[in-house]
């Protein structure tokens, strides 16, 4: 993923309002990049005209979601490739999606829709959000640009032995002692 995930902090700015002043997310930007040593290294938000903003703000990669609800599946996070295709219009170049075994729309599996939109978009790159071991052992072959695991009670090495190790991990929580001290990684 062109190493912009390795090290670094993801900003998200999901709880901004889409049409933000251009002024005032520049100020913040710059505040928050001075703050963490320029440890900033992409930005995530789920409002298109903030993509947008962003793409000509900041020298940084952005990371699209949409949270949109659908009455044949559970998932709600980038759901469609109608979202996607929203997303890379709007000029993110990383895509946040479910990557879980919940069914999509029609019955389609994150196999068959991973493929379908590598297939469509093969210029962006795919962060996948999961939150169990058998989410990780369900897409290993998948090759994710990224994982994001929403699960605080996990710690690197429970999922070492499915992942390629060289696909960045994201975890969404504060980081804790059991995951800086985990044997294999030190």
């Amino acid at each position: 993923m062109n190493k912009c995930l390795e090290r670094g902090l993801i900003l998200s700015l999901d709880y901004f309002y889409d049409n933000i002043n251009s002024y005032i997310l520049n100020k913040l930007l710059l505040n928050i990049n001075s703050s963490f040593n320029n440890n900033v290294s992409a930005i995530k938000t789920s409002y298109s005209n903030l993509i947008l903003e962003l793409k000509y703000s900041v020298d940084l990669p952005v990371i699209g979601c949409v949270n949109k609800v659908y009455p044949d599946t559970i998932v709600n996070l980038t759901p469609t490739v109608n979202e996607i295709y929203e997303l890379a219009k709007a000029g993110a170049s990383i895509i946040y999606l479910d990557a879980s075994t919940k069914m999509r729309s029609n019955f389609i599996t994150i196999h068959e829709f991973y493929y379908k939109i590598k297939s469509l978009f093969p210029e962006l790159y795919f962060i996948g959000e999961v939150y169990t071991l058998e989410d990780i052992k369900n897409i290993s072959c998948l090759k994710f640009d990224a994982i994001c695991i929403r699960n605080d009670s996990y710690t690197i090495s429970n999922f070492v032995d499915y992942i390629d190790i060289d696909v960045p991990l994201i975890f969404d929580s504060i980081v804790d002692n059991n995951l800086l001290n985990d044997d294999k990684y030190n």
